[in-house]
Formats: structure tokens, C-alpha cells, sequence
């Protein structure tokens, strides 16, 4: 799992999906969960924040860098995130995706 270095230095981590997960962000100070983290299919992590913090200060604030989002095998090519993938999360039936949901 890409995420775990970057999910055991986070606060109130919970689960929301397959891959996905729902933090306290570091930056912002605040109680809410309103940092999103997700592990793509190429292996890396995608993170965002609803109060807009930038990613590299996000990791910078729990010690780690910007090679903590990288996938583990650098031979799988990367593919660019789909618009708005913070918006949408998966929602799960039985510890299943959904059919015909994304």
C-alpha cells in the first residue's frame, strides 16, 4: 500500500472507500476531516484539501517529501487524475465498488 507511510503520520484517518481515506490536515489545524486521500491505479497517492493547502506543505508538515506520493514501481507509467476526483468519492456496497458507479 503506497498510502501507509503518509496514513500512519496523519490524525483521525477513516476509511470512505476502497482506497480511499478521510484525514484531519495537518496544515489547516482543524478538527474536521477535510483532507481526502487516494491511491490511484497506477500505484500512486493523490491527496487535496477542501481548505486548499498545497500538497508539498501537506507532506512537509508530517516529515515526509514528494516522493511519499510516488508508486512503488517506478516502470508503471503514470496517468494524469481525473477532473474533480476529490468530488466523487466510491462508495461501497458490501466492501464492493458499486456497478456503474466510479
Amino acid at each position: 500500500m503506497a498510502a501507509g507511510p503518509i496514513l500512519h503520520s496523519l490524525f483521525y484517518v477513516v476509511e470512505c472507500g476502497i482506497g480511499q481515506w478521510r484525514a484531519c490536515c495537518p496544515c489547516c489545524a482543524q478538527r474536521r476531516r477535510d483532507l481526502l486521500i487516494r491511491e490511484d491505479s497506477s500505484g500512486g497517492v493523490l491527496i487535496a484539501c477542501r481548505q486548499g493547502c498545497a500538497p508539498v506543505h501537506i507532506l512537509r508538515a508530517v516529515g515526509l517529501t514528494l516522493a511519499a506520493l510516488d508508486p512503488d514501481d517506478p516502470s508503471i507509467p503514470r496517468r494524469a487524475p481525473a477532473p474533480g476526483w476529490w468530488r466523487y468519492p466510491r462508495p461501497l456496497i458490501d466492501g464492493v465498488v458499486a456497478k456503474g458507479e466510479v
